[in-house]
């Protein structure tokens, strides 16, 4: 590993490549990510042209160094290939991590722009807000009677709900902190 890292730094390009592989990884990454947790978005218009970019630009700055295994030419495509596919991994384990926990209950409400609140029985929520894009975040809850206390926050579009969520019949009620086109609803559960 030492001698790798050596024979890296010893290439006069290095850093001329290493930030634009960087950059295309995370963009990449970012669209991977965005796929398997199906919340595409707008964001995806300006990364997928930026990360081909990048990714371009880091595979094809020659390099000085030599290896005894890969071509010359070869290795800012197998560094590059290499750190997408980690980086992608990562980004799996990551979601996969958590989303272990069965659902105890999944939610949704539409208003223009909408949310999905899944409920999981180890005490955590993934809550998805989406308008032009979708967005997800992670967080805490616990269930006292009938009453679900968020212990972090969720947002439905730029408004933040209040922490404290009613289980009813017809779904689970909420209401904002400050109206944004909508003051309060149910969730419907699925």
């Amino acid at each position: 590993m030492k001698k790798a890292i050596d024979i890296l730094l010893q290439d006069e390009n290095f850093i001329f490549r290493i930030v634009p592989l960087l950059i295309s990884v995370l963009l990449l990454s970012f669209i991977f990510y965005e796929y398997i947790t199906e919340t595409l978005g707008i964001l995806l218009l300006y990364s997928l042209p930026l990360g081909f970019l990048f990714s371009l630009i880091s595979i094809f700055i020659p390099t000085s160094t030599q290896s005894k295994y890969v071509s010359k030419k070869l290795i800012p495509l197998t560094i590059w290939f290499i750190t997408l596919v980690f980086s992608c991994i990562s980004f799996y384990l990551y979601d996969l991590f958590n989303n272990l926990s069965p659902v105890v209950y999944s939610t949704e409400y539409y208003w223009e722009e909408g949310i999905y609140l899944d409920f999981r029985e180890n005490m955590t929520f993934k809550a998805i807000n989406s308008d032009f894009e979708s967005e997800i975040s992670y967080g805490n809850y616990e269930i006292k009677d009938s009453l679900i206390i968020l212990k972090d926050d969720v947002y439905f579009g730029m408004s933040k709900m209040k922490d404290t969520l009613v289980i009813q019949d017809e779904g689970i009620k909420f209401v904002l902190e400050e109206p944004w086109r909508v003051e309060s609803g149910v969730l419907r559960i699925k």
